[in-house]
């Protein structure tokens, strides 16, 4: 059985506010089992564990330490079996990015999985808020989800997404594996407070790896011009900025290309990465370059000066 608990945020559908009302009249009995009964106690509650995570999360000192003692918090908090944090990659597919796990149970860290594992099929259905999957012998699930719990031993499951910059990023998900476990309003509240200090805390780390990447790509380029002002061999020069920018862009094969007046040419320098093929020494054929003129992007920037259609193609 999969529910939604939807976003405060969020626009309420007829239908998730059905979902929302099912949830509570069956997760009612069942919820943190730290929580005190009383509503106004169990708010104060819930406040003071949010502060503390915080607290803690605002210590570490880099992302990953960033994302393991979040599920470390979290999962000591709602004495789960498995906390996880999971980064989409496609809209229905991502990464099992940092896990806490209780001796016996499969370890999914580093697991790549789909998106319906945690409940809902697609990266914008968790947009409702929190989704929560159970299972049991009576339990309507499909045969793949059942794969999938069978797999990491998952009798319920309780997923927050995490957002940012209005996007959905990723989950922050609780698993019970030893029982079944249904999940109460003040579990799916806790778990979205949580998440949210977490996509604050994310938002922070992105834009200083944006500032050291900047960084790193200044650094090579000033590299690349200090070799080439040190250097009057022009063929050292291109080999130097060839290796520099390769290293630079993370690529396979970076080349430099010379044309002649009819926009033929050769390749006069290149960096090309292990196992593949280096087009220096088994250079392209120049006639299928030169019938092929006619689509060149270079070719159809200068005459047209950048106007007009640039089909992609080889140059």
């Amino acid at each position: 059985m999969t529910t939604s608990y939807p976003n405060p945020n969020q626009p309420t559908s007829q239908n998730s506010t059905s979902q929302n009302s099912t949830s509570q009249n069956n997760g009612s009995q069942e919820t943190l089992k730290l929580a005190p009964p009383d509503i106004e106690k169990q708010f104060q509650w819930m406040r003071e564990q949010v502060t503390r995570v915080q607290s803690v999360l605002s210590q570490v000192k880099n992302r990953n330490a960033l994302l393991n003692n979040t599920v470390e918090q979290v999962k000591q908090l709602f004495q789960g079996s498995r906390t996880l944090i999971y980064q989409f990659q496609t809209e229905q597919q991502g990464m099992v990015l940092a896990e806490s796990v209780d001796r016996g149970w499969t370890p999914a860290v580093r697991e790549t999985v789909p998106a319906t594992f945690f409940g809902a099929d697609i990266r914008d259905e968790y947009n409702r808020g929190c989704v929560s999957i159970a299972y049991s012998a009576t339990t309507q699930v499909t045969p793949y989800q059942l794969q999938l719990l069978e797999k990491f031993q998952v009798r319920s499951s309780l997923a927050s997404p995490i957002r940012l910059g209005g996007q959905i990023w990723g989950l922050l998900v609780v698993q019970q594996c030893n029982e079944t476990r249904r999940w109460g309003e003040v579990d799916a509240t806790l778990l979205d407070q949580i998440s949210t200090a977490l996509s604050l805390h994310l938002v922070g780390y992105q834009y200083q790896e944006k500032l050291q990447q900047q960084q790193v790509r200044e650094q090579a380029v000033n590299k690349v011009i200090d070799r080439i002002r040190r250097s009057l061999d022009i063929r050292t020069i291109f080999q130097s900025t060839t290796q520099e920018v390769r290293q630079l862009l993370q690529a396979d094969r970076v080349g430099i290309y010379r044309f002649n007046r009819d926009w033929s040419g050769q390749f006069v320098a290149e960096s090309v990465g292990p196992g593949w093929t280096s087009l220096l020494q088994n250079p392209p054929d120049e006639k299928l370059f030169r019938d092929n003129s006619e689509d060149c992007n270079l070719k159809q920037m200068v005459t047209t000066g950048g106007r007009g259609e640039i089909a992609d193609t080889y140059l």
